[in-house]
């Protein structure tokens, strides 16, 4: 890679002769509402050794059914009863149910589960009045998962934000089914406004083995056609304690009616079938930050994915990708999905992402660079977090790369930020601190100026960042740290009041720990010795041969790419330029191909 002032004067000179366009939850966060889909990885990965093909030989459609002896599809019709293997997540076992078919579109056929295991009903019955989805609820969900009148439908937006699905299942029936029921012991209890309430744990899974022929599934059953399961209860319906009967108005539920925790759900489970019919192996923690992408991107900002987000930023030391199926980890995942979206190309970006074959930040860094960005995934999870702790604040600079442009993380909190960063004022000696982090998690440490002079972190395996803030406007974000280093604090104090110190983990699994030492009046001769690159000549403020770029108070006989904070080199200028739409500009991508060349 280029020199910082290789590259800023590749910039200077191009830009006399170019152009700059552009290219293109409240009290109830406790409550785990969890997508199915991520239980299945192992089974998944193991049936995926045998290479499946996903495909039944014309003769086997006949035997199967699933074509009349001629060839032809045998159509499907309104009120056939079926029968589906489902998923007991409690047992871990499968079962099967009965369900109706009640709808058929051009692209999705709508099944709803009979009774559920007790011999409840679930389809509403006339004659009976027992059940609570009814055909106003099953027109609604089909209307809105496809409707050829209006292109906001689920169907045509998780398509051309993510890609497409497989053509056919192997029933060899383009139609993908959506099956309602109520997912077998998925309840967890939360209390509201007195009451005790079921709420769901799992709200629903898109299962990849229902891809895979009879054959190819071996002992493990297979639906095979291309569907996902959604929760009727309590995703759709719930009501108080345990002895509830669910009826039909779905009042009960925070959007009274069919809403959000629903229509988020089926766009979340359709970007796992694009996912897997695209890239079959990808890790767990960006398919579910894609589906969370997917909900906002159909959804907008919404109370169904807010949960999430203000679970992750009440302690944001939850890793990105190590998956523990809570709450916090999808809120992680989706800010970072969205971080990627806004920042690097939208859509065009996405798309390809998820059709890499290279798995997690190996995708990731394979298409950003083919995309021309001059970036490292290292270098894009500092900005990331440095974002986290900055969005939508008086940082008094417009640097689209520490923001979201969409959303209002101080709209999404439960308690202030500001109470989730440690803070800490040393003495006029000197103070030290450690902790230990998780891979690709970060934690916050903010240092309040009080006489320091230097700053030392240690931690082999992390990225840090020093945001320099005075009360509330952004100064510096600064990177250049080195591991055991000293670096001098100039102008704290004077220009800047506080520094939020960034530990982020950059290794991809394993926990790692840091420590940082903080230097005061008395150190500051010896620190600053160690921000000099050994140069024999020390006064006692400064190094007499700092180089031309430094300034008069800081010590850098270091190489470029040792910078310290006294000079400053390098805040405000990101290895990526980024604008509002999240595009990149045409002068990156001409300095991009200028940097490959060299």
């Amino acid at each position: 890679m280029l020199k910082k002032k290789t590259v800023l004067l590749i910039k200077l000179i191009i830009c006399f002769i170019l152009a700059l366009p552009v290219l293109g939850y409240s009290a109830e966060n406790s409550q785990k509402r969890t997508c199915g889909t991520p239980g299945f990885y192992k089974k998944k990965v193991e049936l995926l050794r045998k290479n499946p093909t996903g495909i039944l030989t014309k003769d086997e459609l006949i035997k199967k059914g699933y074509l009349n002896k001629n060839g032809v599809r045998i159509a499907k019709q309104v009120g056939d009863v079926e029968s589906f293997y489902t998923h007991n997540f409690a047992t871990d076992t499968e079962e099967t149910i009965s369900a109706k078919l009640m709808s058929v579109s051009a692209n999705a056929y709508v099944y709803v589960q009979i009774a559920d295991s007790a011999g409840n009903k679930v389809l509403y019955d006339s004659n009976s009045g027992e059940g609570y989805i009814t055909q106003t609820d099953i027109d609604a969900i089909a209307s809105k998962f496809y409707n050829s009148s209006n292109s906001q439908n689920i169907y045509e937006v998780v398509r051309s934000n993510f890609g497409e699905e497989k053509t056919a299942g192997p029933d060899g029936d383009a139609r993908l089914t959506i099956l309602l029921l109520d997912i077998s012991n998925d309840y967890a209890m939360i209390v509201k406004n007195g009451a005790s309430y079921q709420v769901t744990g799992t709200m629903g899974y898109f299962y990849s083995v229902d891809l895979l022929t009879t054959q190819e599934a071996g002992s493990t059953p297979t639906n095979e056609r291309k569907m996902f399961y959604i929760d009727t209860y309590p995703t759709l319906e719930y009501g108080s304690d345990t002895s509830y009967k669910p009826n039909t108005d779905h009042t009960e539920k925070d959007d009274a009616g069919i809403g959000n925790d629903l229509f988020g759900t089926l766009s979340h489970e359709f970007q796992h079938m694009i996912h897997y019919s695209n890239d079959p192996d990808e890790e767990t923690w960006l398919n579910e930050g894609n589906s969370m992408l997917a909900e906002y991107l159909f959804l907008g900002d919404n109370s169904s994915t807010k949960g999430y987000i203000s679970n992750f930023l009440a302690d944001p030391s939850d890793s990105l990708t190590t998956w523990g199926d809570q709450e916090a980890n999808y809120g992680v995942a989706y800010l970072y999905a969205l971080y990627i979206y806004e920042h690097f190309g939208g859509s065009f970006t996405v798309k390809k992402i998820v059709s890499e074959s290279g798995n997690g930040f190996t995708g990731i860094d394979t298409v950003i660079k083919n995309m021309g960005y001059i970036i490292s995934t290292n270098e894009i999870f500092q900005n990331w977090a440095v974002a986290n702790l900055l969005d939508n604040a008086d940082t008094g600079t417009n640097d689209f790369a520490y923001r979201y442009d969409t959303l209002n993380l101080t709209d999404y909190e439960t308690t202030p930020k500001v109470s989730n960063i440690s803070f800490i004022k040393p003495g006029d000696g000197s103070n030290s601190g450690s902790g230990v982090v998780d891979g690709y998690a970060t934690e916050y440490t903010k240092i309040t100026y009080n006489s320091q002079k230097t700053l030392t972190f240690t931690g082999s395996t992390f990225s840090p960042v020093a945001v320099k803030l005075n009360g509330t406007s952004l100064i510096c974000v600064e990177k250049s740290i080195t591991s055991g280093k000293a670096v001098l604090l100039t102008d704290f104090g004077s220009t800047y009041s506080d520094i939020v110190l960034i530990a982020a983990n950059t290794d991809y699994e394993s926990a790692a720990t840091y420590s940082y030492t903080i230097g005061g009046d008395t150190g500051a001769t010896d620190d600053t010795d160690d921000t000099s690159d050994d140069t024999d000549d020390t006064s006692d403020d400064t190094s007499d041969d700092a180089s031309d770029d430094a300034s008069d108070d800081v010590s850098d006989d270091a190489s470029d790419d040792d910078e310290v904070f006294g000079g400053d080199i390098g805040c405000y200028i990101a290895t990526a330029s980024y604008s509002s739409d999240g595009a990149q500009t045409l002068l990156d991508r001409v300095v991009g191909f200028v940097a490959e060349l060299f």
